[in-house]
């Protein structure tokens, strides 16, 4: 079925589980996204746990199994909020297109949310995330912020594309600085920043991506940047950048190293 292919992939794992807390497969959640009427699903203090029984397709080895033609992208077509929501294993969404705004608060779970093949037509916004957060070959239209205090930021792109806005109007973002990726952490034990072999071109002289805050490894490898980058943060662990196509302002004023970070030129 289409939920079954849209998205691949889950590693069990035990969490605790507090009174009042929903528990829903990763089934059931993703059918309660499609099936949402209002113009906001919104899931708040939950469980999202594998089902054996039901999410047997989600399962490490599933996606080794498919074959044939790609399946069909499974469309959320309103805003999605989770917060205080707790992911039990690594899941794999895959062939996923977010028309409206995805939002991810307080969530946790171990070790990683994935994104494969999908569409983010509206904006990304990532605040105090525990799991890595992976995407990869996916095209985002609009922005994507990552923003943490308590957890470090554990971020990887991959081989996607920022692609230009398929909004008219912007509303109050049409003036100023438009910030297509932006990560900011205060917690550099454990972070990593990490954007490879990715494009960033040129929409508007609006348009940057800029990294702040403290961060353990920062790694920024084979991207095209047709937009300046600001590199603003203080690196504690590691630092890679190297074979990027730079083609606007690279900015390393205020990019600062701890006395034992390595640095990669």
């Amino acid at each position: 079925t289409t939920i079954a292919t849209a998205f691949i992939g889950v590693f069990l794992s035990i969490h605790p589980v507090y009174a009042g807390d929903r528990i829903l497969s990763y089934r059931q959640f993703v059918e309660e996204m499609v099936a949402e009427t209002d113009s906001v699903y919104q899931l708040t203090n939950a469980v999202i746990r594998l089902d054996p029984d039901t999410d047997h397709h989600f399962s490490p080895t599933a996606g080794s199994q498919v074959s044939g033609a790609a399946p069909s992208p499974l469309v959320i077509d309103k805003a999605v909020r989770l917060t205080h929501v707790r992911f039990e294993g690594s899941a794999h969404f895959r062939n996923l297109r977010f028309h409206k705004k995805l939002s991810l608060e307080s969530v946790s779970g171990d070790p990683w949310l994935t994104f494969d093949s999908c569409d983010f037509f509206a904006d990304v916004d990532l605040s105090n995330v525990e799991p890595w957060i992976y995407i990869k070959n996916s095209r985002f239209h609009r922005n994507i912020s990552h923003f943490n205090i308590k957890h470090p930021i554990k971020l990887k792109i991959l081989e996607s594309d920022f692609l230009p806005s398929k909004f008219a109007d912007l509303g109050e973002q049409s003036h100023g600085d438009n910030y297509r990726l932006t990560a900011a952490g205060f917690n550099q034990v454990g972070s990593y920043f990490e954007v490879w072999n990715t494009v960033f071109p040129w929409t508007s002289d609006r348009d940057k991506v800029i990294l702040w805050g403290d961060h353990g490894v920062v790694s920024i490898l084979g991207n095209t940047f047709d937009i300046p980058l600001i590199l603003g943060a203080k690196i504690a662990s590691g630092f890679d950048f190297y074979d990027n196509q730079i083609n606007k302002l690279v900015s390393f004023e205020h990019l600062l190293f701890s006395t034992d970070v390595a640095v990669a030129p």
